[in-house]
């Protein structure tokens, strides 16, 4: 079918002339022809507490996608040539955090304390995203 010449009429669409395509020039085949598709996603995440006070967080997390492009227009005759995309992003992440008070000498002394509970956080992460067409 790809050597059936085919004419682009502006407003209208595509046009094939009727004498060229003809019932015996059409085939059955899936809906939607060359849309492959392939995913890889993966997260992990680690709690250190190296004291009772303190904790440190690790995690991350990592998406993988290459897919050729459904495009509706080129599905009857032009489905080789959807357009593959990739995609890959990951992120990454710290945190460290302290918390004060917590001592068991010190539940008397929070009963009557204004401020309990308190602790801190500090935390970094970074992403990174590449996308590809092709």
């Amino acid at each position: 079918m790809s050597q059936i010449p085919v004419s682009y009429i502006a407003g209208t669409g595509l046009s094939v002339p009727e004498k060229v395509m003809t019932n015996h020039d059409l085939e059955k085949i899936d809906a939607k022809q060359n849309v492959e598709r392939h995913d890889i996603t993966g997260t992990g995440k680690v709690i250190i507490s190296p004291t009772k006070n303190t904790d440190i967080l690790f995690s991350g997390s990592y998406n993988y996608q290459k897919f050729n492009s459904y495009i509706y227009s080129y599905s009857l005759f032009n489905s080789e040539n959807n357009p593959q995309l990739t995609y890959k992003s990951y992120r990454v992440l710290g945190r460290y955090t302290q918390r004060f008070g917590n001592d068991q000498e010190d539940k008397e002394a929070e009963k009557t304390s204004m401020l309990q509970n308190a602790y801190y956080t500090v935390q970094a992460d970074y992403s990174k995203e590449r996308r590809l067409v092709e």
